[in-house]
C-alpha cells in the first residue's frame, strides 16, 4: 500500500468479489494518519510511520460509507473505525504486533492500546472485530481447544506469545475466529517462509459477532506480494434484517446510452419527437412526453461502442496480468516486479481513459443542453400567439 497505484491494484483485484471491510498490516505508508476515498468511493483510513515501515489501515466498502461514524487513529501499529452495518454498530481494529526481535515490553504496549480502544467500544455498546498480524502461535491441541477464547482447529505448536494471546483474549471476552473451523492445513496457515509454515494472523470477535460468523479461512484471494496469506471471514446478518421492508416503489431505470454516435442526428431525432407533442395537453403530460422523447432519441442513436470495447479490452488485459501474477511464488521477485509495473501501467491508462470519457460526457452534455435550449426556444416561439397592431407590427 506504499503508493496510490498499489491501492488501485488491490481494489481492482476485489472487483468481482463481495466484500465489506479490509484490515491491512504493513502498509509501509509514511503519513502518521490519513483518511481518503478511492475513485470508486471506498474509504481508506490508516496510520503510517515516517520510516516508511510498519503501518496499519482499514478499507470500508463504499456501500457503508454513509454509515461511517468515526476514524480512531493511534499509531503505526493500531487504528480503528466505527461504522454501522445491518443495524449493528461495530468497531473494527487493525493491529500489527511486534515480532520476536522485540522484547515483551513493546508487545505489552500494543496490547494496552488495543485494550483501551476495546474498552471505549464496549462502553458505547459497539460490537468488536480485531484483526492483524499478532506474531504469535496459538497452536493446536487439547489445551488450546479447552481454552475459552479458542476453538479446536489451530495450527502448529504453541509458543509463549501464543499463550499470551489466548489469556489476553479470554480476559476481554474475545474469540479467536480462525481456530473454530476444521480446514486443510493450507487454509489454516497464514505465513510461510524458509523456516516453514505458521499461523500468525488472527481475527478476534466479541460474542455478538461470533454468533454471526459463518466461516474463516486463509487463501490467495488477494495477491499480497509477501509471505503472508489473506485471511477471510464471512458473516450472516439475516436475523438483523428480517424486519426491514422496502419503502416506496423502485424507480424505473431510465438509463440511456450516452454519448450518441452523432449529436446532429440525435438533435434531429429529438426535434421530430418533440414536434409530435400536443401543446394543449397538461404540463405534467408534456413533461413526461419530453422525457420519453429524450430517452427514445438517445436509444435510437445509440452510444460509442468503440470506446466501450476498448474499455473492456483494457480490463480483460488487467485481469489477465493480475491472474498471472497470482500464479507466481513470492520468491520470483523479478518477474513479479515486471508484472506489477505492467499492472500499474494499465491502471493508469484506465484511469486516464475514464477521465477523458468523463470530460467528453460533460462537454457533450453542455452541447446537448444548448441544442435542447434552441429547440425549446423555437417551440416556444411557434406556440406563442402572435399579436399585430394596425401597422402589422
Amino acid at each position: 500500500m506504499k503508493n496510490a497505484d498499489r491501492f488501485d491494484e488491490l481494489i481492482e483485484e476485489l472487483k468481482d468479489t463481495r466484500w465489506d471491510l479490509l484490515l491491512l498490516n504493513e502498509t509501509w505508508r509514511e503519513e502518521p494518519e490519513e483518511q481518503r476515498e478511492s475513485e470508486q468511493g471506498h474509504v481508506f483510513a490508516g496510520c503510517g510511520h515516517s520510516s516508511g515501515r510498519k503501518g496499519v489501515a482499514l478499507v470500508l466498502h463504499q456501500k457503508w460509507k454513509a454509515h461511517l461514524l468515526a476514524f480512531n487513529p493511534s499509531d503505526e501499529r493500531l487504528c480503528s473505525i466505527d461504522f454501522i452495518a445491518h443495524g449493528t454498530k461495530i468497531r473494527a481494529l487493525s493491529a500489527y504486533f511486534p515480532d520476536c526481535s522485540y522484547n515483551d515490553a513493546e508487545v505489552q504496549k500494543v496490547y494496552d492500546k488495543v485494550a483501551e480502544q476495546i474498552q471505549i467500544a464496549k462502553k458505547k455498546r459497539y460490537s468488536v472485530v480485531l484483526g492483524g498480524d499478532f506474531n504469535a502461535k496459538v497452536g493446536a491441541g487439547p489445551d488450546v481447544a479447552e481454552h475459552p477464547s479458542a476453538g479446536p482447529h489451530g495450527f502448529g505448536v504453541q509458543n509463549s506469545r501464543g499463550q499470551w494471546l489466548l489469556t489476553w483474549a479470554s480476559s476481554r471476552s474475545l474469540k479467536i475466529a480462525n481456530t473454530f473451523y476444521s480446514k486443510p492445513d493450507a487454509k489454516l496457515i497464514t505465513f510461510e517462509d524458509a523456516h516453514g509454515p505458521r499461523q500468525l494472523d488472527y481475527i478476534l470477535l466479541d460474542n455478538g459477532l461470533r454468533s454471526k460468523l459463518r466461516d474463516v479461512e486463509s487463501g490467495n484471494l488477494l495477491d499480497l506480494g509477501s509471505d503472508h496469506k489473506c485471511l477471510t471471514a464471512s458473516f450472516s446478518f439475516e436475523s438483523c434484517n428480517h424486519n426491514q421492508k422496502t419503502k416506496g416503489r423502485r424507480k424505473p431505470n431510465i438509463a440511456s446510452p450516452w454519448p450518441p454516435r452523432s449529436l446532429q442526428q440525435y438533435t434531429e431525432q429529438l426535434q421530430q419527437e418533440l414536434d409530435g407533442i400536443n401543446p394543449r395537453e397538461t404540463v405534467e403530460m408534456r413533461h413526461c412526453k419530453i422525457q420519453e422523447a429524450m430517452i427514445s432519441a438517445s436509444h435510437q442513436q445509440g452510444c460509442d461502442r468503440h470506446s466501450n470495447s476498448v474499455k473492456e479490452d483494457r480490463h480483460e488485459l488487467l485481469e489477465k496480468l493480475i491472474a498471472e501474477r497470482k500464479t507466481l511464488p513470492g520468491s520470483n521477485a523479478t518477474q513479479r516486479g515486471q508484472l506489477s509495473k505492467a499492472i500499474r501501467k494499465e491502471l493508469r491508462r484506465i484511469r486516464e481513459e475514464a477521465r477523458c470519457q468523463k470530460i467528453h460526457g460533460l462537454l457533450s452534455n453542455f452541447s446537448q443542453l444548448k441544442a435542447i435550449g434552441g429547440i425549446k426556444d423555437r417551440k416556444k416561439k411557434h406556440m406563442t400567439i402572435q399579436m399585430e397592431d394596425s401597422q402589422g407590427k
